[in-house]
This record gives C-alpha cells, structure tokens and sequence, in this order.
C-alpha cells in the first residue's frame, strides 16, 4: 500500500505540475461491539482509515516539504473527540488521526505546509446507507448500548442534519484560506457535542487532579 501511495502522488505531480492540497478522504464505518467484530474486520478498519491517511500524508510530504508549501486536509469526524458506542474500532482510528495530524501540523509550520483536521457531524451522505456503512452480527448481550446505536443510525440514514454542499464550500475555504485553522467542525452536532465533551473532559480531569499527584514535588 505504501507503495501505491507513493505511485500515485508521483504520477498526479507529474500530470499537474505539482498537487498544492491533499484530502485525506479515504474511510468508512464498521458498527458493531468491541467483542463482535473479527480481527480481520480490526485490521481492515484501520488500514483504510488510519493507516490511508498515513501513506498518503508521507507520500505528498517530500513535495511540499522541497516547495515549502502545500495544504493537508485529514478527514477525522466529531468521533474523533467524542467516541461511539459500537464503533470503537471506527473511534480508534478518528482518535489516532487526529493526535497524528495534530503532531504533523507542528512539525511542517516552519515549512509553510499547512494542517486542518476537518470534524464532520452527521452530514446527508450515503455512509450511513447499507451500501458503504458495514455492520456484524448483533449479539443479545450488546443491545442496550450498541444496538440502541444501531437504530440511531438507521434513522439518521438520509436525515442527517448536515448539508455536504455546504460542508464541501467550508472545507475549500480551509483550504484556500491565508489562516487555516487546525481544526474545522461541520454541523451544529459536531460543534455542540465537541464542546459538550470537551467541557466534561475538563471536570473529568479536576476530579481526579489530587489522584495524578505524581511529581516528586507534589509530595
């Protein structure tokens, strides 16, 4: 795979003349509990959406990296902050793209390449159809935490609250823009429910401040 990526961002730079933005769009959802899903199903739900965004990232770096320029959009999700019962293979690979891409952004500033981790609420797309989401055999004992997800999904499915047309002119303003931020969330669900979790992080991480006293000076 490696390999292909390189390939591919080898041959659209000679066709182009130089590839100035990359979207890393490369994804899918995998519903399903921690103890139904296949080490198979694991692998493969991390080798699309991490190990993807990845490849392709190394791939176009050494580019931008000689022009010292160049724009990464990374494709994480409002799961990417805030996990989902029934999807923490999903989850996982959100979380792991973001504490990447977080890390690339500082490493590549001073070389004028720039990062923007774009956070998409529900937007009124097909991933959520039967034809992209994938989804494994219930079992009995997961039904009041993943199954209630599973039927939160089903009814999202084609009414999702997000408009992708305008989802897709604020992710070209991110890329056009002078000032990217590093992070953009899509959708007043991304929004309220990142700030949501953020807020509860926080009195999560005052509750437990006298029980990670750990430094030699604290005691």
């Amino acid at each position: 795979m490696p390999k292909k990526a390189r390939a591919v961002v080898q041959q659209t730079e000679q066709d182009t003349g130089g590839v100035d933005v990359v979207v890393n769009n490369a994804g899918y959802g995998h519903v399903g509990a921690v103890e139904e899903l296949t080490d198979d199903e694991l692998r493969r739900q991390l080798e699309v959406n991490l190990y993807g965004v990845i490849n392709v990232t190394r791939a176009a770096l050494p580019y931008f990296r000689i022009r010292r320029s160049g724009r990464f959009l990374q494709m994480s999700s409002l799961n990417g902050i805030e996990a989902l019962p029934g999807g923490a293979y999903n989850t996982a690979s959100k979380f792991a793209v973001e504490g990447f891409s977080e890390a690339l952004a500082a490493e590549v500033a001073h070389l004028g390449i720039g990062v923007t981790i774009v956070e998409p609420g529900p937007h009124r797309t097909s991933f959520a159809s039967a034809g992209s989401m994938r989804s494994t055999e219930p079992m009995p004992a997961y039904a009041e935490s993943v199954g209630e997800v599973r039927q939160l999904l089903a009814q999202l499915d084609g009414n999702q609250p997000g408009d992708p047309v305008r989802a897709a002119h604020a992710i070209i303003d991110a890329a056009t823009s002078d000032d990217p931020p590093l992070r953009l969330p899509l959708g007043s669900m991304a929004y309220d429910h990142i700030r949501a979790r953020l807020h509860q992080r926080i009195d999560e991480l005052e509750a437990v401040a006298t029980r990670g006293a750990t430094d030699f000076s604290s005691t």
